[in-house]
């Protein structure tokens, strides 16, 4: 078992709050067993939601003008586009609401997120020394996570904004940072 855990205060520009009494915090907590890896991500000592994010098959789109006719005659280039893949991280995972909204389709493209960082840097580089070369570990994602962390309800012209993107980067940095990596 390994565990992990960092505190950091929210920035106003992506986290408005409608009243100052407090400053914001986001509080990760990882912690690391030989097939799952649990976070949390607090808002303010909050939690309300909790997915579990599974490993599937590493699916990519092979030929993206399957279908529609040879695309060799289209593209004569050196590197023939046809037979470059496009990876479809979505595909990667199977996404189950333990916890909360199932029809809230932005927390799973979140989690999912959340769950590359995890498989592309943070797994791979051992730092919880739980997995070997002879047995290299599939593990799941269990996350629990405040939604006011995404659902701000202070404007509400602000849903077309990139606010959203921002707030991702910024709680993937700060897991990043966690890790020392």
């Amino acid at each position: 078992m390994y565990q992990v855990e960092t505190t950091v205060e929210l920035p106003k520009e992506l986290f408005p709050q409608k009243t100052d009494i407090r400053s914001s915090q986001l509080t990760i907590e990882a912690v690391h067993f030989i097939n799952q890896v649990l976070i949390q991500i607090r808002y303010n000592g909050e939690m309300n939601t909790t997915y579990e994010i599974s490993p599937k098959s590493m699916n990519t789109i092979k030929n993206p003008t399957m279908g529609f006719g040879n695309s060799v005659d289209y593209f004569q280039d050196d590197a023939d586009e046809s037979q470059q893949s496009f990876p479809n991280h979505l595909a990667n995972y199977q996404i189950t609401t333990r916890l909360g909204n199932s029809n809230d389709m932005k927390l799973p493209v979140i989690c999912t997120e959340i769950a590359e960082l995890y498989s592309k840097i943070i797994l791979p580089s051992n730092v919880d020394e739980l997995e070997t070369i002879d047995s290299p570990l599939n593990r799941t994602f269990m996350i629990t996570m405040s939604t006011k962390l995404w659902y701000d309800n202070v404007e509400e012209s602000d849903i077309t904004t990139n606010r959203d993107f921002q707030k991702l980067i910024f709680v993937l940095k700060t897991i990043r940072e966690m890790y020392k990596i």
